[in-house]
């Protein structure tokens, strides 16, 4: 037999916690800096080449939050072949990065604080 008691208190607590982990409350405060660190690092441009660069494609870059949805985007209308998923394999070999490439690696980072928080919420 299994005997298990359940208190209120207990209750209370537990309701609290899972409020916190939330998706709103774990992302508030993260997703502008993480679209700040993704257009500034895909707006970095590789090694100079024979010819001048406008900076027009690094300029670009913007992002936008809307509650818990950030949107990345580049208004060049060549980004996508210079940094986007349909990259060329010569901008590939100059250095160029892909911004999906930049986001994974950022978001990666972004899920070991989240995780960090919600160990921290779940041991107070």
């Amino acid at each position: 037999m299994i005997k298990a008691e359940i208190k209120q208190i207990d209750l209370t607590a537990l309701n609290k916690d899972l409020r916190a982990l939330h998706p709103d409350n774990l992302l508030k405060g993260e997703l502008a800096p993480l679209g700040k660190v993704i257009i500034t690092e895909a707006g970095k441009y590789p090694a100079p080449v024979g010819y001048p660069r406008t900076g027009r494609l690094g300029r670009s870059w913007s992002f936008s939050v809307i509650k818990n949805d950030l949107t990345i985007k580049n208004d060049a209308g060549y980004a996508t072949w210079v940094q986007g998923d349909n990259q060329t394999a010569r901008h590939g070999r100059t250095g160029w990065k892909k911004v999906s490439d930049i986001a994974i690696k950022r978001l990666d980072e972004l899920m070991k604080r989240l995780s960090k928080k919600a160990a921290k919420i779940w041991r107070n």
